[in-house]
């Protein structure tokens, strides 16, 4: 199993680095990661309508889909229709009308197949948390890799910023899973999930806190080449501690769906990690956090 996890992580990370290679080409302009943010989000929506199912849940299984699909359209066809928006209409209006639009298109449906009260509002439930979980958390992958293009006409400050997402993110899940292993002893969240312990959790912030200074210190002037770039010690440890966090936290959330349906894993195909929702858990709720970051960040540069 470890085995496993090592020879697809490194898969991964080269894969990674080679797709930002790729989308950081003028005539691709960042639509080459939003069609593998398009794909990722369907996967795991999926693999989350299978987790909702477990749970004996009511779900419309098509509804989600075409509401996900809704939100996950919403910010490459803004930026395709009126070009680069300012970072206040790319990141929150676009998604916005994109899921006000799936509320539409998920009402509409549910009064078209309408024949009894029952379980009603429980698809509804389930549909909408679907959609706001997976749709909106994703879009905000797509609005990372389009920051900056004022500052840097290639995109690389978007570039800058994935980088700093998947480093600190993957980072503290490295540590975590390290020291957890060698010294863990107290458990975290024994009833949601027994394997996670605080010694674990210490690491994985002290990894998030490295990952930081790796990608906001080293790795963005090298990447972006903006003038006077520089980052005091606190922001970066601050950046790290609280991504960590909030990566953790995605971690649990994945966890608690899947211990209340009984599930080890959202799904199979990828041993050692199980399916695409696993892998994605901790960057879902840590992309917010990281593109707020960068959005005051970049309002700092002249």
């Amino acid at each position: 199993m470890l085995q496993h996890r090592i020879v697809l992580g490194i898969l991964f990370s080269v894969g990674f680095f080679l797709l930002m290679w790729l989308d950081a080409f003028p005539s691709v302009n960042g639509y080459v990661f939003a069609c593998l943010i398009f794909v990722a989000g369907l996967t795991t929506v999926n693999e989350l309508v299978g987790l909702l199912r477990d749970g004996k849940l009511s779900v419309s299984a098509k509804t989600i889909h075409i509401g996900t699909v809704v939100m996950l359209l919403s910010s490459p066809l803004a930026r395709f229709l009126f070009g680069p928006p300012d970072v206040v209409f790319s990141a929150w209006f676009a998604p916005a009308i994109g899921f006000a639009a799936s509320l539409l298109v998920v009402f509409c449906i549910e009064i078209g197949r309408y024949k009894e009260p029952a379980e009603v509002i429980a698809r509804l439930a389930t549909t909408v948390f679907a959609i706001g979980y997976v749709g909106w958390t994703f879009t905000f992958g797509m609005q990372l890799r389009w920051l900056g293009f004022e500052h840097q006409a290639d995109g690389s400050c978007g570039i800058a910023a994935l980088i700093s997402l998947v480093l600190v993110v993957k980072l503290s899940d490295i540590g975590a899973y390290t020291v957890g292993r060698i010294a863990g002893r107290h458990k975290m969240a024994p009833r949601v999930s027994p394997g996670k312990t605080i010694e674990g959790g210490l690491g994985a912030v002290a990894a998030a806190i490295l990952g930081a200074w790796i990608s906001l210190v080293w790795l963005t002037p090298l990447v972006t080449s903006v003038e006077d770039w520089e980052v005091p010690w606190w922001l970066w440890v601050s950046f790290g501690v609280i991504v960590g966090l909030a990566g953790m936290i995605g971690d649990l959330a994945e966890s608690l769906l899947k211990r209340s349906t009984g599930r080890k894993d959202s799904s199979t195909w990828m041993p050692g990690f199980g399916g695409v929702f696993d892998l994605f858990d901790s960057l879902m709720l840590a992309a917010p956090v990281v593109y707020l970051f960068w959005v005051a960040a970049l309002s700092n540069l002249p």
